[in-house]
């Protein structure tokens, strides 16, 4: 998965299609993520009335945001001059 923990994501569809937060949790083996705010549902437990929870978010209706030209992009790889590889902007270049 292309999204990282801590990732500045814009929303690109739903009700809050436009909104920008971090992730909060990703959850790789069901392919899922938690955005801060983002998805929350009203549930009526038993004694306690009722309660806000987040469900997760499939993250093909994410984009993450580049921090440094500040613009939604695609992720990118590529292999550093330590053999290590790292995450690049699409747009800029440059390494999220």
């Amino acid at each position: 998965m292309k999204i990282k923990l801590n990732d500045s994501v814009k929303i690109l569809s739903g009700n809050n299609k436009g909104k920008v937060a971090k992730v909060t949790k990703v959850l790789s083996t069901k392919g899922k993520i938690y955005v801060d705010g983002i998805n929350i549902y009203k549930k009526n437990v038993k004694g306690q009335g009722i309660v806000d929870i987040q469900k997760p978010l499939n993250p093909s209706i994410v984009a993450v945001v580049c921090p440094k030209c500040g613009k939604t992009t695609r992720v990118a790889y590529t292999i550093n001059d330590k053999g290590f590889k790292e995450r690049i902007c699409r747009k800029c270049k440059d390494v999220i």
